[in-house]
């Protein structure tokens, strides 16, 4: 499997018209200048080892720890229990609640909107595959969203006279429960919990003894205020989290603490694998991806160093350049709830003072105006007397996919060229992006990516829909270099479980070298005790 790959040639760009930080004479970060931030940043890297100096410490050893489970407890191992409960109910359900806090619907959420079909959910059961729609709510305290999808999950059944029902009228419910100090959380979900289990009692009619106690799947921390009604069904499965100790904490440090303990948000936790497992997500890939992001952190060297040079980046634009704010752009719909999940995780950890946003783009238009305003301000603050003028302030990071998993849609030339906004760009004409290589043709993004369908390449020279994206990305490119604009890159050669992994992780390890380095990160929200 490739690694994601990052590319920092947009943020090593001079300041246009002079540098109106007076932090150097063109505020231009060299090559040279990132490889010596890097090198500070190597004892941080060590501290983030074991006493080995093999693998990273514990806490973020968390994929690793449980692929190795796995492989020596197999169904009795976590991970084994998550394919166990999946696999089971797989052809016995057409539907599945995920419930619980805002917080922990966020990384099951991210990989179904990423790794699923876009309408999964409207889609046929054999559509599907046979697996299950999923829904998530995380508001116990919002009576239209209670009634909604309690109402959602019920259709079939209420559709269904016969006495009879079958997998298409069953659906199950996954409360999750990660923190230990959100009492209010917990109450929420517990009564939201309490209507559905009614509900699917109804619905089971006389099979209620059989079906009730598997269709409620809980994962909760151990002292969890949902315990009792989980006790009161005897569900046959139950995934239970350890906690750590939050007396007197506050309820940021708690929400930090005791929801960390299978990663940031839970991700590498029960809460994220088991719905994951249910649409059928390769989860062992998800954590080998993660497992190689660790091993890329600790065994490359410091020039190819991912994380290190994007923190190392980072820490040279607020000090050379005065640039502290983050903008994540993504131009996929898909990775929508990734970049969520990566927007919420860096509110959680980044300094009040460091402001972080997550845009969706579609074109080049918001490139050239971010880059326009960006040279009036550097203008402005050289002609002003005391440089007190307003700055841009953002460092840009882009996600970018190349390869597409459908096939690319054909089209005329004339439907391309009605907009000047998404013209595409003329072939020869990639060069204009700066160092940056050109884009990849449609037929060389689907050739180059590893999923299991064959796609069909369209005939030579004819545009097609994923040429709209390159065109803009470039545009984009030139835009925000002319402007001075930092922009990094993060590219993704596919979308899959296995680079996903790689993602979260990079994001995680990056928060903790930042941390560690004392570079704008809250001190105690990044550490291994993992939402």
């Amino acid at each position: 499997m490739s690694l994601l790959r990052f590319d920092p040639a947009g943020a090593l760009v001079p300041v246009p018209n002079g540098d109106a930080t007076g932090n150097g004479a063109s505020g231009e970060i060299s090559p040279s200048c990132l490889r010596a931030q890097i090198e500070q940043l190597d004892p941080v890297r060590h501290r983030l080892t074991n006493h080995c100096g093999e693998r990273v410490r514990a806490g973020f050893d968390r994929p690793e720890r449980l692929l190795i489970e796995y492989e020596a407890l197999r169904e009795r191992s976590e991970l084994g229990r998550v394919f166990r409960v999946a696999n089971r109910l797989h052809d016995h359900l057409d539907a599945v609640g995920v419930i619980g806090t805002p917080e922990c619907m966020l990384a099951p959420d991210a990989l179904m909107r990423a790794c699923c079909e876009p309408y999964h959910n409207e889609l046929s059961r054999s559509a599907r595959g046979s697996k299950p729609r999923m829904y998530f709510a995380s508001s116990g305290i919002d009576n239209d969203a209670v009634e909604g999808l309690l109402r959602r999950l019920n259709q079939e059944f209420a559709a269904n006279e016969s006495d009879h029902h079958g997998p298409e009228d069953r659906y199950a419910i996954i409360p999750i429960d990660l923190y230990e100090g959100d009492r209010s959380g917990s109450a929420a979900t517990d009564v939201f919990l309490r209507h559905g289990v009614d509900q699917v009692a109804r619905s089971l009619g006389e099979a209620d003894a059989r079906w009730l106690t598997k269709l409620i799947v809980p994962v909760l921390h151990e002292r969890s205020g949902l315990s009792k009604i989980a006790g009161e069904i005897d569900c046959s499965e139950r995934f239970v989290t350890p906690c750590e100790s939050t007396a007197g904490a506050s309820r940021s440090d708690q929400l930090n603490t005791s929801a960390m303990m299978g990663g940031p948000f839970g991700v590498y936790s029960a809460a994220t694998l088991l719905p994951a497992a249910f649409l059928g997500l390769d989860c062992i890939q998800f954590l080998l991806g993660a497992s190689a992001m660790n091993d890329h952190f600790i065994q490359s060297p410091l020039e190819e160093n991912m994380v290190l040079q994007y923190v190392g980046l980072q820490r040279l634009l607020a000090t050379r350049r005065g640039l502290r704010d983050r903008m994540l752009v993504y131009w996929n719909p898909s990775l929508g709830g990734v970049s969520r999940w990566h927007q919420e995780w860096m509110s959680q950890v980044l300094d009040p003072t460091v402001r972080s946003s997550t845009r969706l783009q579609h074109g080049a238009a918001w490139a050239e105006s971010l880059a326009a305003e960006t040279v009036g301000n550097q203008v402005a603050c050289n002609q002003s007397a005391n440089n007190q003028s307003t700055v841009n302030q953002l460092v840009i990071t882009q996600l970018i996919v190349e390869s597409v998993r459908t096939d690319p849609i054909e089209m005329t030339r004339a439907e391309i060229s009605s907009s000047s906004e998404l013209a595409i760009t003329p072939p020869g004409d990639h060069a204009s992006a700066g160092n940056h290589a050109p884009p990849m043709s449609a037929t060389e993004s689907t050739q180059s990516g590893s999923s299991k369908k064959k796609k069909k390449a369209p005939g030579p020279g004819v545009p097609v829909i994923p040429d709209l994206m390159q065109s803009a990305i470039s545009r984009s490119r030139v835009a925000l270099r002319s402007g001075g604009v930092p922009a990094i890159e993060l590219i993704l050669p596919e979308v899959n479980t296995h680079l996903l992994g790689q993602l979260f992780q990079f994001w995680w390890l990056c928060s903790a070298v930042e941390r560690e380095g004392d570079t704008g990160v809250r001190a105690a929200s990044v550490h291994n005790t993992a939402v």
